[in-house]
């Protein structure tokens, strides 16, 4: 930890709050206090992990401010052949789905409509995701339909059918390729 802290230029030892992730998704996630305030640190050690996590740096160090969402403050950020570090101003984590309200969801739909929007940049760094396998939709539509939400999956799968037919002729666009609440987060400012 100690060392990380001071790859990113802060000198003094700083309390560990808690941590947030123990490994999930190739990171450590420590919640600290600094004298400046709490902030989030992510550690990405796990060599099957790093080029996400640098793709995330790219994000933060090149694209945040174009995207027209809302993204957490950068406070530090440090990237090298075998780790990748990124000191975040703390927010608030957003709460289990079933407790979002609507006016949150729709806030958060209008976050996703924005990012989708933005045209892709193509920093060499970014990469192409194609379509969804056609085999993979209808485990998807079924899960989503035992939550509920039938319509929704149904529909985008007429479209995802429909972008399978043009997928040449439509742009390329920037996406977040695994967005869901334990992701999110929430500020003063709103969905980050």
């Amino acid at each position: 930890m100690s060392g990380s802290l001071a790859a990113l230029g802060c000198e003094a030892p700083h309390p560990v709050l808690r941590t947030l992730t123990a490994g999930g998704s190739g990171a450590w996630v420590f919640l600290l206090e600094l004298p400046t305030g709490r902030a989030v640190l992510k550690v990405t050690e796990d060599p099957a992990w790093l080029r996400r996590a640098r793709r995330e740096l790219g994000v933060y160090r090149e694209l945040a401010g174009r995207l027209g969402v809302a993204v957490p403050a950068v406070i530090a950020a440090h990237g090298d052949r075998g780790v990748i570090r990124l000191l975040l101003a703390e927010h608030t984590p957003y709460p289990p789905a079933p407790a979002v309200t609507d006016p949150e969801w729709t806030a958060l739909a209008d976050q996703l409509g924005r990012l989708h929007r933005r045209p892709d940049t193509t920093p060499p760094w970014l990469e192409h995701r194609p379509w969804p396998a056609s085999d993979q939709l209808p485990q998807a539509v079924a899960w989503w339909t035992a939550r509920g939400f039938g319509a929704l999956p149904r529909r985008a799968t007429e479209l995802i059918a429909v972008g399978y037919e043009l997928d040449e002729t439509l742009p390329r666009v920037v996406t977040h390729g695994d967005c869901h609440v334990g992701k999110l987060m929430r500020s003063d400012l709103g969905t980050r």
